[in-house]
């Protein structure tokens, strides 16, 4: 059996999807395995098909149904900038083109590919064997500061911590157009879009959001825009960006919930503070990364109000 732990960016897909994407198999075959009692939840294989997982979950799997499933193996030749790292974690600083792990694309020059050539301990946690240590991810074209887990005590104190919003997570934004209050908190649901899957949308049906932001500096030109800190009390996939756009300002740059930028080709996003209690040891721990090169260059082009 293969075990793992259903992630945050998998809460409240139903079980057949979840599957189809975690193995790269149709969801005719996810069901056929769910019909097999072949997968397990909480313990228990007698599932209904429509089942949504809640995060947290433990999913048991038999191994022979997915035994050619990706494999993710270790790449010694990628870099990442390790910030610290002890026996039971380590922090990195992460690009904006990197993956944190595998998707549905398969990918192979990821974050955790790289540690895992560094710290071959990570294969041994009791966890989704694609996000070896994973407790929370960055988007691809988001960059800053993360932790992994390096234990397995350390991956479940790490991802009950982040379950459990006792994280400080904060982010640095570039937002189209001018924000009616320097302090706000934006606290509306979101789920997965009816129109888009591969999109996220502010939904009644959606789970609870919040985010709060501060206004750090207003401009004018070349086009109106405001720089703010942005603060997670959750952590929903593109929780950020969809928030901001619903707002009307969304990220400088995004072209999935905004209209892009003519001269930066990601979102204006960086993980620049993280803060948490070091699992172990029960230590306060911060760490923060400053803007990257391409951001800092952007905002330079940036006039005040």
């Amino acid at each position: 059996m293969e075990r793992f732990v259903v992630p945050d960016s998998l809460g409240g897909e139903r079980i057949d999807r979840a599957l189809a994407l975690l193995f790269d198999i149709s969801r005719t075959d996810a069901l056929a395995m769910i019909s097999g009692g072949k997968v397990y939840v909480q313990g228990r294989n007698s599932i209904a098909k429509s089942l949504r997982l809640s995060t947290g979950d433990l999913i048991e799997v038999s191994e022979s149904l997915i035994s050619s499933r990706f494999e993710l193996e270790p790449r010694p030749d990628l870099d990442v900038d390790v910030l610290y790292f002890d026996s039971d974690l380590v922090v990195v600083n992460k690009s904006a083109t990197q993956v944190v792990h595998p998707g549905s694309g398969r990918e192979r020059d990821t974050v955790v590919a790289a540690l895992l050539a560094k710290f071959p301990q990570l294969s041994e946690i009791n966890c989704d064997p694609l996000r070896p240590g994973v407790v929370h991810r960055l988007d691809k074209g988001t960059s800053g500061v993360m932790v992994f887990a390096l234990s397995q005590r350390s991956f479940d104190t790490l991802s009950q911590g982040i379950r459990s919003h006792a994280f400080l997570r904060r982010y640095i934004a570039l937002v189209e157009g001018h924000l009616e209050s320097r302090l706000g908190l934006i606290d509306a649901p979101i789920g997965r879009s009816t129109r888009n899957s591969k999109k996220m949308e502010v939904s009644s049906n959606g789970k609870e959001a919040r985010t709060r932001f501060e206004v750090v500096e207003s401009f004018d030109r070349p086009r109106p825009a405001t720089l703010i800190y942005v603060t997670l009390e959750t952590g929903r996939t593109h929780q950020i960006r969809v928030h901001l756009a619903g707002l009307g300002h969304s990220v400088v740059g995004d072209e999935v919930y905004g209209k892009g930028d003519e001269l930066l080709n990601r979102p204006f996003l960086h993980s620049e503070t993280l803060a948490f209690e070091h699992p172990v040891t029960k230590e306060p721990m911060t760490f923060s990364a400053p803007l990257p090169s391409d951001l800092r260059e952007r905002l330079a082009n940036f006039e005040g109000a």
